[in-house]
């Protein structure tokens, strides 16, 4: 609707894409989406402490198969809810009547989109092992998005520091102009890698302190 609302200012600036994408991206990963994904993983974890999956794979020795074995389904979760996301914009540029020829640019937004959602799986993940309440989880989450939220606003950079921010950073909503630019991408991409590296190694301590 905003862009039809200033189509001939859009188009004179020759902004198609990138301007749904932003604006479609900006409070979604801000706080949306973040939160959504949240609330799943956490209603996972939750389970976890409630059939006492933990301690039963730890009394077989078989809690590293165990998060391995979460990293690769929330990886899959991420992937396919990155394929949505993109899917609901691609759609929406196609009925605004975008050249489909021109998407290919923005195709490669999929991989930082899925590693954020990733980061943001595992720190769920992790505060499941250390909190067992579905409701301190999300206290927690809201908490960290929330300042995360505030300290964006401030200065978008620091988007990189807050996990629940990655897909801020990892859309470019901030910067329509880079959404195609491999190096933003990629910046994107290793930041987001980064959390999850960090975020698995502390979910791994927290099993080890649990078992």
């Amino acid at each position: 609707m905003q862009y039809r609302d200033y189509q001939d200012a859009f188009e004179a600036q020759e902004a198609t894409w990138e301007v749904v994408w932003a604006q479609s991206t900006l409070m979604l990963s801000m706080l949306f989406l973040p939160l959504a994904v949240a609330a799943f993983t956490a209603q996972a974890a939750s389970g976890e402490h409630a059939g006492r999956n933990w301690q039963r794979m730890a009394a077989n020795r078989l809690e590293g198969v165990m998060v391995v074995g979460k990293l690769l389904h929330a990886l899959q979760a991420a992937l396919f809810t990155a394929l949505i996301l993109v899917g609901e914009i691609t759609a929406t540029g196609l009925l605004l009547g975008f050249d489909a020829a021109d998407l290919a640019r923005y195709l490669p937004r999929v991989v930082p989109v899925t590693l954020a959602v990733w980061a943001i799986e595992v720190l769920v993940m992790w505060l499941g092992v250390v909190l067992e309440s579905f409701a301190a989880m999300m206290t927690t989450v809201f908490l960290i998005t929330v300042t995360g939220l505030a300290l964006s606003l401030a200065a978008p950079a620091l988007a990189a520091i807050d996990p629940m921010g990655l897909l801020t950073l990892a859309c470019s909503s901030y910067s329509p102009r880079d959404i195609a630019s491999p190096g933003s991408v990629l910046t994107a991409s290793v930041v987001c890698l980064a959390w999850v590296g960090i975020l698995a190694l502390a979910l791994c301590a927290g099993v080890r302190r649990r078992s």
